[in-house]
């Protein structure tokens, strides 16, 4: 890594966590119990329940891959090598 962008790094670094002012505000951030805090928690959990149904999807069709790849082999002793 150059030494220039470490640098840059750890300034970066040392300046958000020793600044209150860097970091996000009620108005940015949403204050608790707001509309705008429970839309972003409703909006989140729609995009991981989203990401799940996706992946649920995934998992049954390699489910189904391998169930049709298995019934399609022929016995072993019908066919001798």
């Amino acid at each position: 890594m150059k030494p220039a962008l470490r640098l840059l790094g750890w300034t970066a670094g040392i300046a958000w966590i020793t600044t209150p002012s860097a970091q996000a505000c009620a108005v940015c951030f949403g204050a608790p119990g707001s509309n705008v805090n429970d839309a972003m928690a409703m909006a989140i959990g729609f995009m991981l329940l989203i990401l799940a149904a996706i992946f649920g999807f995934l998992v049954a069709f390699f489910f189904y891959l391998r169930r049709r790849a298995s019934a399609s082999l022929p016995d072993s002793t019908d066919h001798p090598l």
